[in-house]
């Protein structure tokens, strides 16, 4: 037999009909899977790699024993044992498989977690500043007028990309119709629950943030949204890019790259 000589697997031994290839196989389809991040993902992993291994080695030792004669003496001894062995095999593996995936999702849940405790923190903060700007505004004898939309974006169960937008664009028009064209905006607040799905790979360039969703925001003239919404009754109700208002000095104002580069362009 031949001995495999690194990590948790140090203790790995071949029998003379397996091809340690066949193993390194193995083990770089789960790593390319899961793309372990940490040390306790990389536990994990090893386990459930050598667990599918043993598995599939009972199965074949299985496969072997019943080919046999079953008139040989013992025949019968010999398949329930190997059958025990592979069942026990099998156990080891779906339970480290389990404890893979449990591990991804405790993770996961406590990345939206601390997402949504971090965005309630930024609407309140949002919210503060939005009034102070409001009162320097009013007592400049001038007020930036908006209406705004939430936009919940999530893949179901189906794998289907559902958009529910907060309130309606029915419901919003009367709302945009009464901005001023020139001075008022219209904001899109974008919420992507599990990840940004492909009909949204525009809004987020960001990797993590594409993996496990996050928030975004749309900044537009009242006509552009006007032209948005047509266009978006032929994109399955999908929300569709447009150019960035930059973000309005009464609104506290933006330098950020993308701001300063459209502000660029409208000049």
């Amino acid at each position: 037999m031949n001995a495999l000589t690194h990590g948790l697997r140090s203790k790995m031994k071949f029998m003379e009909d397996e091809d340690p290839a066949e193993y390194e196989e193995t083990k770089r389809r789960w790593m390319e899977q899961y793309e372990p991040r940490d040390w306790r993902e990389e536990r994990l992993l090893d386990q459930l790699i050598v667990n599918d291994w043993f598995a599939q080695r009972a199965a074949r030792r299985l496969m072997e024993a019943e080919a046999g004669d079953p008139k040989e003496p013992g025949y019968e001894q010999r398949i329930a044992l190997i059958q025990r062995y592979k069942t026990t095999a099998e156990r080891a593996f779906y339970r480290s498989y389990g404890a893979v995936e449990g591990l991804r999702r405790n993770q996961l849940s406590e990345g939206l977690r601390v997402h949504a405790v971090r965005t309630k923190e930024e609407q309140r903060a949002e919210r503060a500043e939005r009034a102070e700007r409001a009162e320097k505004t009013k007592r400049q004898g001038k007020e930036m007028a908006m209406a705004e939309q939430w936009v919940e974006v999530e893949v179901n169960g189906e794998g289907k990309t559902v958009t529910t937008p907060h309130p309606p664009n029915e419901e919003l028009r009367e709302a945009v119709e009464s901005l001023d064209a020139e001075r008022d905006l219209v904001y899109r607040r974008f919420y992507f629950v599990n990840g940004v799905p492909k009909e949204y790979e525009w809004a987020m360039h960001d990797p993590e943030i594409q993996i496990r969703g996050g928030a975004g925001v749309q900044r537009m003239k009242p006509k552009t949204w006007f032209e948005l919404i047509e266009k978006e009754k032929k994109n399955g109700g999908h929300m569709l890019p447009c150019a960035n208002v930059p973000r309005p000095e009464e609104r506290g104002g933006c330098d950020c790259p993308t701001c300063e580069t459209n502000r660029e362009l409208m000049r």
